[in-house]
């Protein structure tokens, strides 16, 4: 399914979302970037995205014994989707998404492929968690 918000990267009428990241912006902010991704349970992702499009991933706290790392690769799509490939050992992830900032600076909300005007960003699971993105 095509994304809504997709076209020009415009939000639905009167849906009060900002503007998700274009392309030219994605591909200004993220080579060289710090990524930082927390879930519920207070584990802690934190990559690189180097110039490349390589990665290492490393994850832990949490609930974790011990800390989590794997390679992978990120991209821009021409629609302007950052990506994100990481070659877990016993589950790989795979995904693209639209990015809109939030209201705290540096963080962006990955938005899925079925929004509409009346999504809103779940704050009960960890699929769809905040980014921060620092340089």
């Amino acid at each position: 399914m095509a994304n809504p918000i997709a076209q020009g990267n415009a939000p639905h009428p009167g849906s009060g979302r900002p503007l998700p990241l274009t392309r030219d912006q994605l591909i200004a902010l993220m080579p060289g970037a710090t990524m930082l991704r927390t879930n519920t349970a207070g584990a802690l992702r934190e990559w690189v995205n180097v110039p490349n499009g390589t990665l290492t991933v490393y994850w832990g706290g949490g609930g974790f014994a011990q800390s989590h790392s794997a390679s992978g690769k990120w991209s821009v799509t021409n629609d302007g989707r950052f990506c994100l490939q990481i070659d877990w050992e016993d589950k790989p992830e795979n995904w693209c998404r639209f990015l809109e900032s939030t209201s705290k600076k540096g963080t962006y909300q990955p938005i899925p492929d079925i929004a509409d005007d009346k999504w809103t960003p779940p704050t009960d699971q960890t699929d769809w968690r905040p980014l921060t993105i620092r340089h």
